[in-house]
């Protein structure tokens, strides 16, 4: 995150959400998180998994992380385990098509070709989304 403009500052990990009377919802990465109270929005949100190599898990994971975007307002979201990354944005409605992502790549690739650390950076760079967090 760093190559791409971050501080340690600008997410939070593991940040409790109240999502209901006694329910509680814990998203792994909340970037610039907003909301005095219960942090009611947030433009980008990361749900980390040691491994979705099934398809099982990477819809069980899609899932997870749609929720917890929904819950915040976000504008994107992504899954990401130790092989990858995937970043989706969600619609005006909340929601996303598992099939569309606006990005899909392999760690190895980001770290070692300029081009798609570039794009990931154009997509969800620390100057991006605080431009989106504005917009909240």
């Amino acid at each position: 995150m760093k190559r791409i403009g971050y501080n340690d500052s600008d997410w939070t990990r593991q940040l409790q959400l109240k999502a209901g009377r006694k329910e509680k919802a814990i998203p792994d990465f909340v970037f610039f998180p907003q909301g005095a109270t219960h942090f009611e929005s947030a433009p980008l949100v990361i749900e980390a998994k040691l491994d979705m190599s099934s398809m099982v898990e990477e819809q069980k994971a899609f899932r997870q992380a749609l929720s917890y975007a929904r819950l915040l307002r976000s504008k994107l979201m992504g899954i990401c385990d130790k092989e990858r990354l995937v970043i989706y944005a969600l619609d005006t409605s909340g929601s996303c098509n598992i099939e569309r992502p606006l990005f899909d790549n392999h760690w190895q690739a980001i770290y070692s070709d300029e081009i798609i650390g570039a794009k990931l950076n154009q997509l969800i760079g620390a100057e991006v989304i605080k431009e989106k967090c504005s917009a909240l």
